[in-house]
């Protein structure tokens, strides 16, 4: 496995697995530039082909008096903060960003807790794992603040990005758009030519030449379609007066 780095997650991949599970860390009440510059850590454990990154939160006084436990990681000792192994997520590469301490303002306590991650990254990683196997077989405590990791697994394997599902959008419409337009053609085809005795397409219509044919516009095709039938039926009534006619 690859050595643990620094990330930031894209947000509107966060924001989606907080909608499938409400334990994925987003503060709702924060502004957006609050969650965006969130570090998280991994890659802490490669399990279904998803790689885990596990949210960190700088120190806290609160931090020191927390109990160990097998789903936080106190680092050093809560005195840089700890990682919520229980709050730890799929991610796909795709929505990771990089994490350039150098240009952040607590780069000095940043790179502090990434030296001490580094140092005791096998620790974590194995803490890592004990928290996914626990969840497998839950008890009520454990289902109220770990995340459902399967859960999310799934919810990642469908996750497509909001540019990708607009591009996605605009070529169903493409697509339903050159099948009607296909439809139409050959519905157009199939219902008529200009009247073959005139030799002349309908006065006041717009015509273009196809294969020696006069096709009309579609628009108009199904007032042509009108006319020739109504032509046909009066050459019929005329020849049957004229039939009259002579057996008189």
């Amino acid at each position: 496995m690859s050595k643990i780095r620094f990330y930031k997650v894209n947000l509107d991949y966060i924001k989606y697995l907080h909608n499938i599970d409400n334990r994925v860390q987003l503060h709702e009440g924060k502004p957006n530039s609050y969650n965006e510059n969130r570090p998280y850590i991994g890659i802490l454990l490669s399990v279904n082909d998803k790689n885990y990154f596990a949210p960190l939160e700088h120190p806290r006084p609160s931090h020191q008096n927390i109990k160990k436990n097998i789903h936080i990681f106190k680092i050093d000792e809560g005195k840089l903060g700890l990682i919520g192994l229980n709050n730890m997520i799929p991610v796909p590469n795709s929505e990771l960003i990089p994490f350039d301490i150098s240009n952040d303002p607590n780069k000095k306590k940043l790179i502090r807790q990434f030296v001490y991650c580094d140092n005791h990254s096998e620790e974590i990683k194995e803490k890592a794992e004990a928290v996914y196997n626990k969840r497998l077989t839950p008890n009520s405590f454990i289902e109220k603040i770990y995340c459902d990791f399967q859960k999310l697994e799934q919810a990642a394997s469908l996750y497509r990005p909001p540019q990708e599902l607009d591009q996605h959008n605009v070529n169903i419409q493409e697509s339903e758009h050159e099948t009607e337009a296909s439809e139409q053609e050959q519905s157009g085809e199939n219902i008529t030519e200009a009247p073959a005795d005139s030799g002349q397409a309908l006065e006041g219509e717009n015509t273009t030449e196809t294969s020696g044919h006069t096709q009309l516009p579609f628009n108009d095709i199904a007032k042509a379609a009108r006319q020739k039938a109504s032509l046909h039926n009066a050459t019929i009534s005329k020849d049957k007066h004229n039939h009259s006619q002579e057996e008189l």
